[in-house]
């Protein structure tokens, strides 16, 4: 028999335990516990991870927003470091020290460019997992936050009237305290520094009240631009056009030259001189000299018969003489005055002279005389014979004879009536100037075109005469005064296109009732819808003393032309100045800027609008960019209320004389009229652009007790709304204003 041992009688441990499935829970749970325990730790430990790290992002990101918007348009070092202290703050607000249980680190912030960077980090010591032998975790974060400008237009509307030369609140301009338009200067460069972070040279930190000049630009890789449109009582916006866009000629308040035709005459042949009168003057020999004896020697003996003399018959002898003193004496020599010593005179007749022309009709000549009538008279030196008797021996003995001689001076007889005519033809030659005739007049402009958006600066208007001398064959030269044209200077400013005669422009009028109004439309043909060139050096306002004429006053005298003109810098169209040399020239334009001319608001916000609208007649131009949006910004300042200054040479003309906005034209506006017209123009401007999407408009008044609480109030209306319009008393305010408003129009926003 087999002896059985333990073995076989019952299984071992194991084999029992493998076999019998009562209690494995236990084991298993034993078994699982560890890996376990270091799933859940590990999940806790990461989720206590994941937390640090956020809320160290959260407060980084706070931080780095809260110090980029205290720093605003500013530096970051301005005011003492304010804005790394309130990035620091508000970091420590969202995220304590040792939080969480860390051990945390301060966090840095540093600004390059306008752009904030932060780091912060924490150690977050490990618990369950611990037990597995692992460290701490160190949690490592960076945020970044910049002032970031979306693609932006601004378009400065910038009153550049005569009172922008005082300073503000109508104080004297002194150093400390300068004109208006040079605290508009140094605050507009101070606006483009805070937005472009671009240096203008010309105005210092503390003149932007910063501590440090803007550097490296704007890095948002955004597209910036700025625009002007200075105005008084024009804007000069001529040189941006094309050739297209103006008309060809227009009527102007000028004057123009009174003519008369030059003739110029020939003279045919004189006809043979006829109707003299036969009448021979004087008809009686006159006693001086021809009654005294003009001599004792040169007389010539008569030798027979009688002489006939003015006396009668003279015998060669007087037989009836015995002695000299009877022959000599006053017997025979009896001619009265001659204190006897003639006895009588007889005359020869001589030969006539030659015509002598005594007067001349038409002479010179004028038209249309047909001919001249030539006047002569005619001498004849007629012999004086004197006759004397002489007791003389011819050889025969002393005897009383007849002796003769004739007078040296002859008598000179004169006959007239004589007359001649010469025909006189007439040829036409030109004009000659006699009178201006005051009145408005359509000049030919086309001249100051050049081709394409080329422009001439003058052109030749036919308002100046000169005196000279037409020299025609056959004449000495006819004086005559020829029409000249004479060099208007353009220097850009226009004239709008036609407008409403109206007194309200409320509805907005259509662009077929006033295109000058219409802010989009290019001109067609038709010249109501184009621009004029403003040529105030070929304007006359028909001014005779304190009398204004309309419509026409003649005068040969130049009248003055009694008018304020005032074209202001040329505007410019909305350009980049995203480097050097672009800020040199942003701040060069504003230094060109001067103060001259009348408050014309309404022409100021026309044109402000057309360089900025996106579909208007610059579209080419203020489309760039669109592609990724365009903000669009209108900061529209003045330091004035509304002043159209009576006879000022405007946009619109010659308000009194040209009177194109009035429904009874019988009667020309006073001042106050055109005012109320521009205020109600510019408020109808303003309402239109309200309708225009993702354009806003800034209002800014300037100068303080130079600004109305009407004009305030419609300036105010005008903005996009009360939060658009800042009232500035003097250059300090002025400069908050333009700060706040480049900050809203920058966005700040978290850029990692």
């Amino acid at each position: 028999m087999s002896v059985k041992t333990d073995a076989v009688k019952r299984p071992g441990f194991l084999s029992r335990l493998r076999s019998d499935q009562s209690g494995n829970t236990i084991a298993m749970f034993a078994a699982a516990l560890f890996p376990l325990a270091g799933l859940i730790g590990g999940g806790l430990d990461m989720s206590r991870v994941y937390l640090v790290k956020t809320r160290l992002q959260a407060a980084c990101d706070a931080g780095a927003l809260a110090g980029r918007k205290q720093m605003g348009v500013g530096t970051w070092a301005a005011s003492g470091g304010k804005a790394n202290t309130e990035a620091v703050r508000m970091f420590n607000l969202n995220f304590a020290p040792d939080s969480y249980g860390t051990d945390s680190n301060p966090p840095t912030f540093t600004e390059s460019s306008g752009s904030v960077t932060g780091t912060a980090s924490a150690t977050i010591p490990m618990t369950i997992m611990r037990i597995f032998g692992s460290s701490d975790s160190t949690v490592d974060v960076t945020c970044n936050a910049a002032m970031s400008i979306p693609n932006t237009d601004i378009m400065f509307v910038l009153d550049t009237t005569g009172s922008m030369a005082s300073a503000p609140n109508g104080q004297t301009v002194t150093t400390s305290n300068p004109s208006k338009i040079a605290g508009l200067r140094k605050v507009a460069k101070c606006f483009y520094e805070s937005l472009a972070k671009i240096n203008i040279a010309s105005v210092t930190p503390a003149d932007c009240n910063e501590t440090s000049d803007p550097s490296g630009g704007n890095v948002s890789g955004s597209q910036i631009r700025f625009g002007f449109v200075p105005y008084s009582s024009n804007v000069n916006v001529g040189g941006l056009f094309e050739n297209d866009w103006m008309a060809d000629s227009f009527a102007y308040q000028s004057r123009a030259a009174v003519l008369t035709p030059v003739w110029v005459y020939s003279l045919g042949s004189t006809s043979a001189i006829s109707g003299w009168l036969n009448n021979w003057t004087p008809t009686t020999v006159p006693t001086s000299p021809y009654n005294t004896r003009e001599s004792t020697s040169g007389w010539t003996d008569v030798t027979s018969g009688s002489v006939t003399t003015l006396q009668g018959s003279k015998p060669f002898q007087q037989t009836g003489a015995t002695n000299s003193s009877n022959c000599t004496g006053s017997t025979y020599n009896n001619l009265s005055g001659s204190s006897n010593r003639l006895t009588g005179l007889s005359v020869t007749t001589g030969t006539p002279n030659s015509p002598t022309l005594l007067s001349t009709t038409q002479n010179p000549p004028v038209h249309p005389a047909t001919q001249q009538v030539l006047s002569y008279n005619q001498t004849r030196n007629d012999t004086v014979v004197q006759y004397r008797y002489v007791w003389e021996n011819r050889g025969s003995g002393n005897k009383c004879y007849l002796e003769s001689r004739n007078h040296t001076t002859p008598w000179v007889k004169t006959q007239t009536g004589g007359t001649a005519t010469t025909p006189i033809t007439w040829t036409q030659y030109t004009d000659t100037f006699t009178n201006w005739e005051y009145r408005p007049v359509t000049h030919d402009v086309s001249g100051l075109k050049a081709g394409g958006s080329s422009w001439n600066t003058t052109v030749s208007l036919p308002t100046g005469y000169t005196t000279e001398t037409l020299l025609v064959s056959g004449t000495n030269g006819v004086s005559y005064k020829r029409v000249v044209n004479s060099n208007v200077t353009w220097n850009g400013c226009i004239e709008e296109r036609k407008t409403l005669r109206t007194d309200s422009w409320d509805p907005y009028p259509s662009a077929t009732d006033s295109p000058d109004l219409d802010l989009n439309s290019e001109p067609t043909s038709d010249d109501d819808t184009k621009w004029k060139p403003s040529l105030n050096g070929g304007i006359w306002l028909r001014y005779s003393g304190s009398t204004q004429y309309y419509p026409t006053i003649t005068s040969s005298s130049s009248l003055s032309t009694n008018t304020s003109y005032a074209c202001p810098s040329a505007a410019r169209l909305l350009t980049e100045y995203n480097d050097a040399s672009g800020a040199a020239s942003f701040g060069s334009y504003l230094d060109g800027l001067v103060a001259t001319g009348s408050t014309y608001h309404d022409i100021g916000m026309i044109w402000g609008a057309r360089l900025v609208l996106p579909d208007g007649i610059f579209s080419a131009n203020n489309q760039i960019g669109s592609t990724n949006g365009i903000d669009r910004n209108i900061i529209f300042m003045t330091d004035g209320d509304t002043d159209s200054g009576g006879t000022a040479n405007t946009a619109y003309g010659r308000p009194w004389w040209d009177r194109r906005q009035e429904v009874d034209t019988s009667v020309g506006p006073n001042e106050t009229a055109v005012d109320t017209k521009i205020n109600a123009r510019f408020e109808a401007i303003c309402d239109q652009l309200t309708n225009v999407e993702n354009v806003t408009v800034w209002v800014v008044s300037f100068g303080g007790t130079g600004i109305s609480n009407s004009t305030k109030t419609r300036l105010q209306q005008c903005a996009t709304d009360t939060d658009h319009y800042f009232d500035a008393a003097n250059t300090a305010d002025l400069l908050t204003s333009f700060k706040a408003i480049a900050s809203a129009i920058s966005q700040l926003r978290l850029t990692n």
